[in-house]
C-alpha cells in the first residue's frame, strides 16, 4: 500500500472505530481514552526530545566520542567486536529508558555508520539494533507501550512492582539478544569507511544534560507523560535557539501515532462487541500455563501487531504472572513478521535510508527460530 493511501486509511479507521465505540458505550470510550491517550502523549513527547536532540547531532557526538574515548579504532576484528559491543550497549540503554521505537528510529542509522567505520558487517549491526529493541523492551514500563498499558492495571502497584516481576525474564532476553546476532550468517563484509572524531558543541552539551535529567525523572513517581512533556518543552526551546529550521511538525511521528491509535481503537471496539470472547475465554483457561499464554500472545502479535494483541488478551489475565507471560509473548515473540511491532517497520525504513536493503525472507526465517527460543527461555524464569 502506498504511503499516500495509508496516510488516509488509518485516520479514517481510527475515527470510525472511535465513533462506533462512542455510539456503543460512552463508558468504554472514556476508559479507552484514560488508558491510551497518556501512552500516546508520552510517545509524542519522547519523539520531540529525541528528534530535536538528533537534529543538532547530539547522539552522533555522544556515541562517536564514546567510541573514540574507548580507543575503538584500527585493530581489525577486535575493533569490529568492540564497536558491536558499543552498538549493543547503546541499544539496551535506549530501549530500556526511551522505548524500542526510539531505538529503531535513532540508533539504526548511527549503528550503520559506526559499523561502516569499523569493518563490522552492516546487517549484523542492524539486526543487533532491532532484536535488542524488541527483546530488550520488558524491563521498565516505559520500555514498551504494552508495558505502559499493563502497569495501568490493578495487577501492578507501580514501576517497582513491575520491575520486580520483569527483571529476571528481561535479563534472559537481553542475553539472547546479545548472542543471536553472532550466530546469524550475514555474508561477506562491506566496504570500510574512515570515521571522523566528533567535536562537542554547546547545543549537544545542553541536550545531553536534558537527557540525563529526563532519565532520572522517568524513574520518579511522576507520570511518565508529565516528565516527557516538560522535557519536550525544553527541547523545543533549545531548538528554537540553535536550530530554528528544525522546528517542524515532523518532530512528532504522526504516522506511527495514528497507526497505533487505529489499531488500539479497533481492538477496543472488537472487545466491546464481544467478538473475542471465545478467544479470551480459551486464554483464561491457560492461566496456570504461562508458556501457553506467552505463545498465544506471540502468535497473535505476529498476525495483527503486538499492541492490539495485548489489548485483546489482557482481560483474560488478571494476575501479575499472567500479564507478565503475555508481555513476554507480545514483546519478545513479535520478531517474525515485519508488522508485528511498529519498531520493526521503523527500523527497516531507517536502514533503507542508509542503503541497507532488508531481506524479509531471511528475517522471517531467523524470527521463526528466535521467537520460540526467546519466549521459552524468558517464561522459564517467571
Amino acid at each position: 500500500m502506498k504511503p499516500a493511501v495509508t496516510s488516509l486509511v488509518f485516520p479514517v479507521v481510527a475515527v470510525l472505530a472511535l465513533g462506533a465505540l462512542a455510539a456503543t458505550d460512552l463508558h468504554a470510550l472514556a476508559d479507552y481514552g484514560a488508558r491510551v491517550v497518556p501512552v500516546l502523549a508520552f510517545v509524542a513527547f519522547m519523539a520531540v526530545v529525541v528528534n530535536a536532540a538528533d537534529g543538532l547531532g547530539t547522539f552522533d557526538i555522544l556515541l562517536g566520542s564514546l567510541r573514540a574515548g574507548l580507543g575503538i579504532r584500527g585493530n581489525g576484528r577486535r575493533e569490529a567486536v568492540a564497536t558491536w559491543v558499543l552498538i549493543f550497549g547503546a541499544s539496551v540503554v535506549s530501549t530500556v529508558f526511551f522505548s524500542l521505537d526510539t531505538t529503531a528510529i535513532l540508533l539504526t542509522p548511527i549503528a550503520l555508520k559506526l559499523a561502516a567505520s569499523a569493518g563490522l558487517h552492516p546487517l549484523r549491526a542492524a539486526l543487533t539494533v532491532v532484536w535488542t529493541a524488541n527483546l530488550g523492551s520488558l524491563l521498565l514500563p516505559i520500555s514498551n507501550l504494552t508495558n505502559l498499558l499493563a502497569v495501568q492495571t490493578p495487577a501492578f502497584s507501580g514501576t517497582a512492582d513491575f520491575v520486580s516481576a520483569s527483571w529476571r525474564a528481561a535479563l534472559v532476553l537481553l542475553a539472547v539478544a546479545a548472542i543471536v546476532p553472532w550466530l546469524t550468517p550475514v555474508g561477506p563484509q562491506g566496504e570500510r569507511r574512515a570515521a571522523e572524531r566528533p567535536r562537542w558543541t554547546r547545543p549537544a552539551v545542553m541536550f545531553s544534560l536534558l537527557l540525563a535529567v529526563l532519565l532520572g525523572a522517568l524513574l520518579s513517581p511522576l507520570p511518565v507523560w508529565v516528565s516527557a512533556g516538560a522535557a519536550a518543552a525544553v527541547a523545543l526551546g533549545l531548538t528554537a535557539r540553535w536550530n530554528r529550521s528544525g522546528l517542524r511538525l515532523s518532530l512528532v511521528p504522526w504516522g506511527s501515532l495514528i497507526l497505533t491509535l487505529a489499531l488500539t481503537a479497533v481492538a477496543a471496539l472488537v472487545h466491546r462487541l464481544g467478538l473475542l470472547d471465545a478467544v479470551t475465554g480459551a486464554v483464561a483457561s491457560l492461566i496456570d500455563a504461562p508458556l501457553a499464554v506467552a505463545a498465544c500472545g506471540a502468535v497473535l502479535a505476529n498476525v495483527v501487531n503486538n499492541i492490539p494483541a495485548y489489548l485483546a488478551l489482557e482481560p483474560a489475565l488478571g494476575s501479575r504472572e499472567g500479564l507478565m507471560a503475555l508481555l513476554i509473548g507480545v514483546n519478545a515473540g513479535s520478531v517474525i513478521t515485519p508488522w508485528a511491532t511498529l519498531a520493526t517497520l521503523l527500523w527497516a525504513e531507517q536502514a533503507g535510508r542508509q542503503g541497507l536493503r532488508i531481506g524479509w525472507g531471511r528475517f522471517v526465517l531467523c524470527g521463526l527460530v528466535l521467537a520460540p527460543v526467546s519466549v521459552v527461555a524468558a517464561t522459564a524464569v517467571l
